[in-house]
């Protein structure tokens, strides 16, 4: 099934985000990069008159690390995730960790007898 009509809105800042959500009120449903919403859409258990798409906040965006603590944006891909290179060093020294060391084969039984 197609979804309905709806009018599609991409805001660049939180600003502007919240801005339409106060003036659209229930109307609008956001969209975050979940896939939940399109096919309620789709069988038309959802009819949004308005999509407001946060993909483009970047200020939703990132992983920071301060000190011992890690703050990961709401906006955060598992790509960006995976790529990035502060899950890998030292707090202190800011050097790579080195890898663990791989576990030890087991030793073959002799044959019994």
């Amino acid at each position: 099934m197609i979804p309905g009509s709806f009018e599609y809105h991409r805001p660049d800042s939180i600003d502007a985000a919240i801005s339409l959500l106060a003036s659209l009120g229930d109307e609008a449903r956001v969209v975050a990069g979940g896939h939940s919403l399109i096919p309620m859409m789709k069988l038309r258990m959802a009819v949004p008159e308005h999509l407001i798409d946060l993909q483009d906040i970047a200020d939703l965006k990132g992983i920071y690390v301060d000190g011992s603590a890690v703050t990961i944006g709401a906006m955060t891909t598992q790509t960006a995730l995976i790529a990035n290179r502060n899950r890998n060093r030292n707090k202190h020294t800011g050097a790579p960790r080195p890898r663990p060391r791989p576990r030890p084969r087991p030793r073959p039984r002799p044959p019994s007898s």
